[in-house]
């Protein structure tokens, strides 16, 4: 859980999301404001498009993952009493659409993992 220095807060005000940390401070936010599930997917998309085409890898999606694995883990952790579910289910319609889609392509490449 990273806790952001308060000019690193004030600069996301008006700047998306550059780093894992940044983005999981954005997630923890937007829980506690109570923000609707299709803001979380906007944060995603453009978080993955601050990256060149050719550089989107499995760790630029893993940085996104982690981010709302920790923001889930946090609050849990913390028994703090926010509505996960918009976070949650933004999370599993984008990695359906988006993660889902790379990791077939990549299986694809590379064969899959899974017997």
């Amino acid at each position: 859980m990273p806790y952001l220095k308060q000019f690193e807060r004030t600069i996301l005000q008006t700047i998306q999301p550059a780093t894992a940390a940044q983005l999981c401070y954005e997630f923890c936010v937007g829980v506690v404001a109570g923000v609707p599930a299709e803001n979380y997917r906007a944060v995603f998309d453009s978080y993955i498009a601050g990256f060149p085409k050719e550089e989107v890898t499995y760790k630029t999606y893993a940085e996104v993952m982690g981010a709302v694995l920790g923001t889930l883990s946090e609050l849990a952790r913390r028994n703090l009493d926010y509505d996960r579910k918009p976070l949650q289910d933004a999370f599993a319609r984008w990695y359906h659409e988006v993660v889902g889609p790379f990791e077939d392509t990549k299986i694809e490449q590379n064969g899959d993992v899974f017997p």
